[in-house]
């Protein structure tokens, strides 16, 4: 097995490792550059893609859609231009590679997510923004907030 291959693998299972830590009534957020695309074809994975996601397919996207947690993928719920999809870019070739990975409860929460391209930050990377609604809204009346320890 290829070594970055198997480094993917390790990675995604430190991932689920820290997901199994969650309480179920814990929302989560994961954001980062996982350098999956997601695919076109969403035969089993309607719940965690929507419709608008990128045509190309590679190995990481079955380890990144994992249904076991209730995820969805923020960036193909919204309908943008292809422009504020891409989220990597260097000469002609470009791609969608950065997520915004929520619990499906919290998908009704969410506003919008996007690419700014036109953020300069000296990198081939844009801006990926996502707009969530309301998030910390109910937390407030408590005075003590508990979470899992990572």
């Amino acid at each position: 097995m290829p070594k970055l291959l198997e480094e993917r693998k390790e990675f995604m299972a430190d991932v689920r490792n820290l997901l199994l830590k969650c309480d179920r009534n814990e929302r989560i957020i994961i954001l980062g550059d996982f350098n999956g695309w997601v695919d076109v074809q969403r035969d089993g994975y309607e719940k965690v893609l929507d419709e608008f996601e990128d045509e190309r397919v590679n190995e990481n996207c079955f380890l990144l859609l994992d249904q076991e947690f209730n995820l969805c993928v923020t960036s193909t719920i919204f309908d943008h231009r292809r422009i504020h999809s891409y989220t990597w870019r260097r000469g002609q070739d470009k791609s969608m590679i950065d997520f915004v990975i929520v619990h499906d409860q919290l998908r009704t929460k969410i506003v919008d997510t996007r690419v700014y391209c036109g953020v300069n930050v000296s990198t081939d990377y844009f801006l990926v923004v996502c707009r969530i609604k309301a998030l910390c809204q109910r937390w407030r009346r408590y005075t003590k907030m508990v979470t899992t320890e990572l």
